[in-house]
């Protein structure tokens, strides 16, 4: 999840993903080829401040896309040469 920005395989996240709020125990990857790790553990490893850690997760059913402050999860990467779309949060500067 290099950055906050990223680019999403045309389609995903779109009709039929659904934003949400963040619930406990979700698993993302940061680079390809590399396992899991709880979001937090993610946060921690990026330098992300705890209260920096806000806004809704992007999934795909089952399938985690997008974490603000952390960016696409490497797993929802299209292959090269594949349609992509791109992803960054923007949040309300009345809610930071």
């Amino acid at each position: 999840m290099a950055g906050a920005r990223g680019r999403v395989p045309a389609g995903r996240g779109q009709p039929g993903g659904r934003g949400s709020p963040r619930r406990p125990g979700p698993r993302g990857t940061g680079r390809p080829g590399r396992p899991p790790r709880a979001l937090k553990k993610q946060y921690q490893a990026a330098g992300v401040a705890a209260a920096a850690r806000h806004g809704p997760l992007l999934w795909a059913g089952a399938d985690l896309l997008f974490v603000p402050g952390l960016g696409l999860d490497a797993r929802a990467l299209a292959a090269p040469g594949e349609p992509q779309v791109a992803l960054d949060w923007l949040p309300d500067e009345a809610a930071g």
